[in-house]
């Protein structure tokens, strides 16, 4: 099952149960298309194109410049089933790698950080790290997002289901892990539905997409437009023209991902949203 998510996020997702599901059939076939590809061959068949669009680009976008996706650096591709959690494959804007997730709150977790311009890398399924059990026999864990930050920080994430975190022993294992191999990340974190907000990875999403359509025009636009007003204003009470109101929109997005934009937080970026500049940039 295809879904449509803005880029460069594009999502591949088995569902729970392929057998009962209306077209499950296609849907295996391209996730296992997708599992043989730990070249990215069959990745770069699938999705061939990685975009990276000029500041101002031109109206049919001819000076895009095109190139394919490096390779994934997991150390493991998802199995195709689950009883648990979707499967999704997609490639990351930060590293230009193709990615593969073995959960919506690890592909979540993975959009959030993207955006974040404090971040340098992003890993997922990384190299399995050895540890003790409580009997004394050596086991292996795989984390499955593995962040590094501008100040060399490393952060690794153990995404569960809620419903699993007990039965699972995750914490004992993180706990384990985090005191018998003590040079192996900075921070250890055990992370569920409930600390990896929906919203907030809606909001990085459209992030990202704003990144690529990026004007600077636009935003030299916005600022005009937005010059008498005072306080909180929506992109609809700015202009009538539905195209200049799209692009009005990407602009706003990406004055906000560089802080120039505030926006009421409590809502989710889309184009009925509320908007101002902040202080300084006025």
């Amino acid at each position: 099952m295809l879904v449509d998510v803005p880029p460069p996020l594009s999502l591949l997702v088995t569902p729970f149960h392929p057998k009962h599901h209306e077209g499950a059939a296609n849907s295996t076939h391209l996730y296992k298309m997708l599992q043989e590809c730990v070249s990215a061959q069959a990745f770069r068949a699938a999705f061939p194109v990685f975009e990276s669009a000029p500041v101002h680009s031109s109206p049919d976008r001819s000076d895009v410049e095109w190139s394919m996706p490096l390779d994934s650096r997991a150390s493991r591709v998802p199995s195709v089933r689950s009883t648990s959690s979707h499967r999704v494959a997609g490639m990351n804007a930060l590293t230009g790698r193709a990615q593969y997730m073995e959960s919506l709150i690890e592909t979540d977790l993975i959009s959030i950080h993207t955006v974040d311009h404090d971040v340098v890398d992003i890993e997922e399924q990384i190299e399995p790290v050895q540890y003790l059990d409580q009997t004394g026999k050596v086991r292996e864990h795989t984390f499955d997002v593995r962040i590094t930050r501008a100040s060399g920080k490393v952060s690794v994430y153990a995404c569960k289901a809620a419903a699993f975190r007990i039965s699972s022993g995750i914490d004992e294992i993180v706990a384990r892990i985090r005191e018998q191999v003590p040079g192996f990340a900075d921070e250890l974190l055990v992370v569920t539905r409930a600390d990896v907000s929906k919203v907030a990875a809606a909001n990085a999403r459209q992030i990202l997409q704003a990144r690529r359509l990026r004007d600077e025009l636009d935003e030299v636009t916005l600022r005009k437009v937005m010059s008498s007003v005072h306080g909180w204003v929506t992109i609809e009470a700015l202009t009538d023209d539905p195209e200049e109101a799209g692009r009005l929109y990407v602009a706003a997005v990406n004055l906000i991902d560089r802080g120039s934009m505030q926006w009421t937080k409590a809502d989710r970026i889309c184009p009925s949203m509320s908007i101002r500049f902040t202080p300084s940039f006025l």
